[in-house]
């Protein structure tokens, strides 16, 4: 998974037996993109604060579904509802125009990927890594398929630098171009950088992190922003994690993730 660069300098032509070498030029710069598989997942929330809409507040950054408070107007996108066009604006600039509502920040859902890779893999480790990456796509499309509005937040070099909304296909493929083309962290999962971040976000109801490796400490500080749920892919760390956490982990192992995760419990 991720963005792979190619550059030939020089290449060279030999025969089918072997006799001959010519050299050739042939200057080449490409790159091409390896996807991770969307295996099936069935997520449900046990733990789920519910917005309460006549005494929400509103986060001026981000957009949402609630209709009654509009973010924003755009250009309509493929995925978008036709309820959310705006005729006036459309009949107007004779283009589709939709309104993006507000979102409660009582009932924001964050979704993060924390897989970490390290310089000296095995082909154990690498496996883990590749399916928690599937299922935390799989994990992003169960919750679209629920109508559960998440943000994404993307992480580059082990920080969070970005979040992206999904709420509709669109923006779930927009996500998963983002998210292969950023650099994975080698060693921490959440950073100093990532609890500023959060601690900036307001009434975080949920938060997720698909992961390959526990780090007790950190989840621990996580916890704080909102109800955490931590799903890790084959980590053989799990079981030392005692039970007073104040975050549920749920493992799962990396053959489940090759073709579907029935009833997660988040």
């Amino acid at each position: 998974m991720g963005l792979i660069s190619i550059t030939l300098k020089k290449a060279t032509l030999i025969d089918a037996i072997g006799l001959s070498r010519s050299p050739l030029s042939c200057a080449f710069e490409g790159s091409y993109a390896v996807y991770p598989s969307i295996p099936r997942v069935d997520t449900y929330f046990d733990r789920m604060a519910q917005s309460e809409l006549s005494n929400a507040s509103y986060d001026q950054s981000m957009k949402g579904r609630d209709e009654s408070e509009v973010f924003d107007l755009r250009e309509f996108r493929r995925g978008d509802a036709m309820r959310t066009v705006h005729w006036k604006r459309t009949a107007r600039f004779d283009e589709l125009v939709v309104r993006e509502a507000s979102r409660p920040v009582d009932s924001r859902t964050v979704l993060i990927f924390g897989g970490i890779t390290g310089a000296n893999e095995s082909e154990e480790a690498k496996a883990e890594l590749n399916s928690a990456a599937s299922l935390f796509v799989g994990t992003s499309q169960s919750l679209l398929r629920q109508g559960v509005v998440h943000t994404v937040l993307h992480k580059a070099n082990g920080i969070i630098i970005d979040a992206r909304p999904v709420e509709n296909e669109g923006d779930f493929n927009t996500m998963i171009d983002e998210f292969i083309a950023l650099p994975l962290p080698s060693d921490v999962v959440i950073s100093a950088e990532d609890e500023k971040r959060l601690s900036s976000m307001q009434q975080l109801s949920k938060i997720i992190l698909v992961t390959n490796f526990l780090q007790n400490a950190e989840l621990e500080r996580l916890g704080v922003y909102g109800d955490l749920s931590v799903v890790v892919v084959g980590a053989r760390n799990v079981t030392a994690f005692s039970e007073k956490r104040l975050y549920r982990v749920i493992a799962v192992s990396v053959d489940s993730v090759g073709a579907s995760v029935k009833n997660m419990e988040l």
